[in-house]
C-alpha cells in the first residue's frame, strides 16, 4: 500500500499577487488522480473552463482514443463553462468571445496505480504542461516534453466550444514508480524552466519546493521573472511524494502573496516589458488555483445573450453596434470644428475689409 506525501499545490498569477490568474489544479487523493490547465490568455474567460476541465479530468478516464467519444465527453463541460459566465459583457468581451469562441485550455493528467506492489502511472497530455519524476534528486522521466526547445507560442488546446470537425492531438505515457520518487505537474513556464536548469548542468531541488512557504515562493517567482529565468506567466507546479504508509498526508497549498511594495512595483516592472497577450478587464481576482465561479462584470456593459454555435458555422456575436454610436459623435464633432472655423474666417475678412477702408477714407 502506497501514500502519497508532501502534496504541495504552488501557484502564482501572471502579474502581482492577486491578479488575474488562468491556471487551474485539481487532485483525487483517493482514487491517485492528479490535473492541471494552462488556459489561453489570448482567448476568453479561459480560467473558467480550465477548472471545469481539471475537476472532471479526476473524477474518471477520458476517451483520448475515441474522437466521437472525446467530442461526447466535452458536451456537458462546455454547458458547465457557458453556465459559469457572467450574465453582462462589456464590447471587448463580446469581440473576444466573437473572435476565439470562447475559451481554450490545454490539459496534463496523471494517474497514480499501486498493482498488489507494482507502482506506475498513466498520464495524458494535451498541449504543453509537463509532467517529471525525480528519483534520488535526478531526473528519471519526463512528459510529454524532453528539453526547453518543447515549448512553442500556440500548443494544442480543448476549446470551450463545439468546433467543425474536432481533432485533438493527445499523447500517452506510461512509467514505473518508486517509494521515495517525487512527481511534478508543471506548467509550461515553470516547467521550461525546469528544463533549462537540467540543461545547465544544475539539479531541481525538489526539497527546496517541499518546503517552500508563501512569501518565499512569491519573491522566487518574482526573482526568476526579474534574472529572465523564467517567462512572464502563470505558474502552477503540483508536487507530490510516493510514501509507503497506510495514511495519505494532508495536502497544502502554497499561494502568491503580495510582497512589499518596493518589492512589487521591481516585479511590475518586469512583468509590463513582456508585450502583453491581452489587455485584463474587470478581471475577476482568484484566490485558490481551483476556485469556482468568476466575478460579475459590472462596470458599463451591455447584456448578452449567449448562444451555442453549430457544428458547421461560427456564432456571429455582433458587437457593430455597440461600437457605432462612438462613431457617429465623432463625426459630428468633426463637422462642428469645421463650420465654427468657416464663421471665424468670414468675420476676420469682414474685420480686415472696415479696418482698410476705414484708413482709405
Amino acid at each position: 500500500m502506497i501514500s502519497i506525501d508532501s502534496l504541495r499545490v504552488l501557484w502564482h498569477p501572471k502579474g502581482v499577487a492577486g491578479g488575474y490568474y488562468e491556471d487551474a489544479a485539481a487532485f483525487d487523493l483517493h482514487g491517485r488522480r492528479f490535473a492541471i490547465a494552462d488556459g489561453v490568455s489570448s482567448a476568453i474567460f479561459s480560467d473558467v473552463w480550465a477548472k471545469v476541465l481539471v475537476d472532471t479530468a479526476v473524477e474518471g478516464d477520458i476517451p483520448l482514443d475515441d474522437m466521437e467519444a472525446m467530442v461526447e465527453w466535452l458536451t456537458p463541460l462546455r454547458d458547465q463553462w457557458k453556465q459559469s459566465l457572467p450574465t453582462t459583457m462589456n464590447d471587448f468581451q463580446l469581440q473576444r468571445l466573437q473572435e476565439t469562441r470562447g475559451g481554450h485550455s490545454t490539459l496534463l493528467g496523471v494517474n497514480v496505480i499501486d498493482n498488489e506492489g507494482e507502482i506506475y502511472f498513466e498520464s495524458y497530455s494535451i498541449g504543453d504542461c509537463c509532467m517529471f519524476v525525480f528519483r534520488d534528486g535526478k531526473l528519471h522521466a519526463s512528459f510529454p516534453g524532453e528539453d526547453a526547445a518543447f515549448f512553442g507560442i500556440n500548443p494544442t488546446s480543448l476549446p470551450s466550444s463545439r468546433i467543425p470537425r474536432e481533432r485533438y492531438q493527445a499523447e500517452r505515457y506510461r512509467g514505473t514508480l518508486e517509494v521515495g520518487d517525487n512527481v511534478a505537474l508543471a506548467s509550461d513556464a515553470v516547467a521550461c524552466w525546469m528544463f533549462k536548469e537540467l540543461e545547465a548542468g544544475n539539479d531541481v531541488d525538489v526539497q527546496f519546493f517541499e518546503k517552500i512557504e508563501s512569501l518565499d515562493w512569491s519573491e522566487w517567482v518574482r526573482d526568476s521573472r526579474i534574472e529572465k529565468r523564467m517567462r512572464v506567466d502563470d505558474v502552477t507546479l503540483m508536487m507530490f511524494r510516493i510514501g509507503d504508509s497506510s495514511q495519505d498526508s494532508e495536502p497544502v497549498e502554497i499561494q502568491a502573496i503580495a510582497l512589499p511594495e518596493i518589492e512589487v512595483e521591481q516585479a511590475t516592472v518586469t512583468t509590463v516589458s513582456e508585450p502583453a497577450e491581452e489587455p485584463v478587464i474587470d478581471a475577476p481576482l482568484v484566490v485558490v488555483a481551483t476556485a469556482s465561479g468568476v466575478s460579475e462584470v459590472t462596470a458599463d456593459l451591455e447584456p448578452v445573450t449567449l448562444m451555442e454555435p453549430s457544428d458547421e458555422e461560427s456564432s456571429d456575436f455582433n458587437t457593430s453596434s455597440s461600437v457605432q454610436p462612438i462613431h457617429k459623435k465623432r463625426s459630428k464633432i468633426g463637422k462642428y470644428w469645421i463650420i465654427a472655423g468657416g464663421i471665424v474666417a468670414i468675420i476676420a475678412i469682414i474685420v480686415l475689409v472696415l479696418v482698410s477702408e476705414k484708413y482709405l477714407s
